[in-house]
């Protein structure tokens, strides 16, 4: 977290380094402010290459996500128990239930996120699934299978690599494989999706359009495969390293790295992405923009100390709501979108100041009964499923009169500006309306709530509604105490 008057400091150190530098700049000759210009030009591009490299690597986010989430899946671990003794069926083109439930299972994903291809490949028979049946059973004499035997020599979690996909026409694709293992180590298989290259294509072409940059990825630490070639954005080192005139070792550096072409009229931005192990290679010519700096730097130059005020209230403003945001985002259970503990604890003592404004106040902790059985029974996927739903009804019905959190496990907590009598019907109502679930959904919770009526520590009160939830379940579940 940013200290409000570190930022209020920084921005005046800031303001006065600028305004000397400023001074100093308009004493010198022009060929030195040439030079500082171009430098600033330098570090503009700079940060719209960082701006970049964030954004693609939020474009492939998702499929990375997805196939993680298919590699640590419980049923497809189960699936490859009985896998080997339908792969003969499998591979003459048969069915049998155990087979089409992978292809159901493939095939629902495919549907869900609207991707091309969704395939897995078992390391016991080596057959290729995928959502539309079985596609061959890959082989190391086949050089178009080199990505499958590549990717396993890495030992790494998952890679990216542009290939073509043989399921939809050869067409140049972009694949996300992801390593499953059992419980011992032992690998299963790869899991997977692709999407056409144009998806992602077009998104680095808006984003060099808006940037008015040249953007091309480079691949340096994934798997290697057959697809020798390159597309507009996707190149090998040695095509990048010509296109902007640079040494092929600064294009394949596994570190960010700042270049200039030989002629000096282009800079570029080398940034080593560790989530894709791409390089993000981003190049802007910056002949026009220095003469169009120092232009306008000199005719502006009366406006400088108004631009330096806004710019350091405005920084300051926009600093602090920006760490309050990121504070927030990493603060936030990703399941359930609620606060953890550690920002529910400075949210409640943050409240707890201001007490005397609104007077008398309530805390409740609750979990969910018997919930072990949800995650024994059905699964780890249906426990989170419990989970959502019983965030999703005390955001419904609390997050406009306090906070509410995710405390760890199956527990909640929260703190409301209301009475600790108001707080056990609203509740109350969440419970019935949680009962009520149909089918299998049904789920009950036990709560307890401890009144405040003074400010008292965090500890403290947390003690009391405990003592509360417990009394709760001691009396049969499914019910809430007020801790008197």
């Amino acid at each position: 977290m940013i200290k409000r008057h570190i930022v209020l400091f920084s921005d005046l150190i800031i303001f006065a380094i600028i305004l000397l530098g400023f001074m100093i700049l308009q004493l010198n000759d022009a060929r030195y402010y040439r030079q500082l210009a171009e430098s600033q030009v330098a570090n503009q591009i700079e940060l719209s290459a960082i701006n970049i490299d964030a954004q693609i690597t939020e474009v492939t986010s998702e499929e990375r996500v997805v196939s993680q989430m298919m590699a640590n899946d419980a049923f497809l671990k189960q699936w490859t128990e009985d896998e080997p003794y339908n792969a003969a069926s499998a591979a003459s083109g048969g069915h049998n239930a155990i087979i089409d439930s992978l292809y159901g299972y493939l095939k629902g994903y495919q549907i869900k996120f609207n991707y091309d291809t969704v395939f897995f490949v078992s390391a016991r028979t080596g057959n290729y699934y995928y959502q539309d049946g079985f596609n061959k059973t890959i082989s190391k004499d086949d050089d178009f299978d080199s990505w499958y035997y590549n990717f396993l020599a890495l030992n790494k979690e998952y890679d990216i690599q542009v290939d073509r996909d043989e399921t939809r026409g050869y067409t140049v694709s972009m694949f996300v494989n992801c390593v499953v293992k059992n419980d011992a180590g032992e690998i299963l298989g790869v899991v997977g999706v692709a999407n056409h290259l144009d998806n992602i294509q077009n998104n680095i072409q808006h984003l060099g359009r808006i940037n008015d940059t040249q953007i091309y990825i480079v691949n340096v630490a994934n798997a290697h495969n057959s697809f020798t070639g390159s597309t507009e954005y996707f190149k090998s080192e040695n095509e990048v390293a010509d296109i902007f005139d640079i040494a092929p070792s600064i294009v394949s550096s596994e570190s960010n790295t700042t270049a200039t072409s030989k002629d000096g009229n282009t800079c570029v931005i080398v940034i080593h992405n560790d989530d894709l192990n791409w390089n993000v290679v981003v190049g802007k010519n910056m002949a026009s923009l220095v003469d169009i700096f120092i232009e306008r730097a000199n005719r502006n130059s009366q406006y400088l100390l108004l631009i330096l005020v806004i710019f350091m209230a405005g920084s300051s403003i926009l600093l602090m709501r920006l760490n309050d945001k990121v504070n927030v985002f990493q603060n936030t259970d990703e399941l359930t979108g609620l606060y953890n503990n550690r920002l529910f604890k400075n949210l409640y003592y943050k409240n707890i100041r201001k007490f005397v404004y609104y007077g008398e106040s309530s805390l409740f902790m609750l979990d969910i009964d018997d919930f072990k059985q949800y995650n024994d029974s059905k699964g780890h996927l249906f426990g989170n499923v419990v989970l959502k739903l019983v965030a999703e009804q005390l955001k419904g019905r609390i997050s406009d009169k306090g906070i509410v959190a995710r405390w760890g496990g199956d527990e909640f907590i929260g703190f409301c500006k209301i009475p600790a009598i108001e707080l056990q019907r609203i509740l109350d109502e969440c419970n019935e309306s949680l009962q009520r679930q149909k089918d299998d959904m049904s789920v009950s919770l036990s709560i307890g709530i401890c009144g405040i009526s003074k400010p008292i520590a965090l500890e403290e009160a947390i003690k009391l509604a405990d003592k509360a939830l417990y009394t709760s379940k001691e009396k049969g579940k499914k019910q809430s105490t007020i801790n008197e």
